[in-house]
Order: structure tokens, then sequence, then C-alpha cells
């Protein structure tokens, strides 16, 4: 299995937080889980951009999905006991905290950033929201 919008890959997820999660645990941490973790932080990242569908992957794009899919699986780590000690100052943010570094990359890619975030119906003309 791969990620659905192939903004990341395993491969280089491990490279940016320097762990082989099959290792730390080979069935919560699993590849394909890990792969789906990946999907999921895609999808935030398609949030914040307004979208739904896959976006020419930007730096910024990849950036922001390599911290919030390191950032989930860490603490998917601490919740079920392998914590592992990360020198990363990503993952000793709050989440909070990491949204706003999200929103602070993806905002440099002005080309692909929006101003409102589709909410449901909007995709058949009703009103969405404004994200500030």
């Amino acid at each position: 299995m791969v990620s659905t919008y192939g903004y990341l890959t395993l491969a280089n997820l491990e490279k940016f937080t320097g762990l082989d999660y099959s290792v730390v645990h080979p069935t919560a941490l699993a590849d394909a889980n890990v792969e789906m973790n990946i999907t999921t932080a895609e999808e935030l990242v398609n949030g914040f951009l307004g979208v739904s569908t896959a976006q020419t992957i930007t730096n910024a794009i990849t950036v922001a999905t390599k911290f919030i899919s390191g950032w989930l699986l860490n603490a998917l780590m601490d919740s079920i006991g392998e914590g592992v000690e990360s020198p990363n100052p990503i993952f000793q943010l709050s989440w909070n905290q990491l949204l706003d570094v999200v929103r602070i990359i993806l905002a440099g890619d002005a080309d692909v950033m929006v101003k409102t975030v589709p909410m449901s119906g909007a995709e058949h003309g009703l009103p969405s929201r404004t994200i500030l």
C-alpha cells in the first residue's frame, strides 16, 4: 500500500524521523499502518489548502506532510508505550503549535493556498467558512 496522494513516501518519512517504524513495533507500526498515517497527514494538508484532490507536490506540501505524519506517529508510539526519544524539536510541540507551523509552511505556497475550506455541501454551491 502507498499513501493516497503521494506527497510523502514511507522511506522519506523514516529518513526524516530517523526511525524504522516496523522495527519499533512490527504490528502497530507495520508499513501499511504507517502509510495510512501518511494519508491522514496528506488529507490534513489538503484541508489546509481547501482542496480534496491531489495537488502538485511542492516543497511546502512535502514538509507539512512530513511534520504532521511524524508528529502523529510519535504520539502513537507514546500511547502504545514505544516512545522513542527523538532530537527532532517538531515532536516536542503541542498539536496546536504544530498546526500553526504547518499553516506558516503552507502560506508560503501562495500559488496553492486558498482562504476558504469547503465545508459539507460547499462543492454544491453552499457557503464555505473562512479560515483565519
